[in-house]
């Protein structure tokens, strides 16, 4: 009988090939009520959180995002609380399938609010820190 070692087994076996090219695009839009809780704190503090705030923190959360959409952590149609602890935003984003563009994912804005201490929900809401 003849023996084969463990590394010519696998260099003898394919596993896989990728067929198809994977973008990964995020367009962001926000809902009605998002837009509504920008100026949630204006008349504590005076300040609006911008489109500029809400889209840095979104783009410093994308690669860990993208690295929890790879590893199956979360899906498509998955709320995602996005903290951003330098500044205390937090984002609720709700990433979405792009009908028109299949190999694309929409991240809508659900909500936004700045808070220091530490923000939940009822359910087990991923949340992915970023400081920007």
């Amino acid at each position: 009988m003849k023996r084969y070692s463990f590394i010519k087994l696998l260099e003898k076996t394919d596993v896989g090939v990728l067929q198809k090219k994977i973008n990964i695009v995020m367009d962001v839009d926000k809902t009605d009520h998002a837009i509504e809780r920008q100026s949630r704190h204006e008349d504590e503090t005076g300040k609006v959180i911008t489109d500029k705030e809400i889209k840095a923190t979104i783009d410093a959360a994308l690669p860990k995002i993208v690295n929890q959409l790879l590893q199956n952590m979360i899906n498509v149609g998955h709320k995602i609380i996005i903290k951003n602890t330098k500044s205390s935003l937090n984002v609720v984003v709700k990433l979405k399938g792009n009908a028109s563009h299949p190999n694309e994912i929409d991240c809508e804005v659900i909500t936004v609010m700045v808070l220091a201490k530490k923000f939940g929900t009822k359910s087990k809401t991923p949340v992915i820190k970023v400081s920007v």
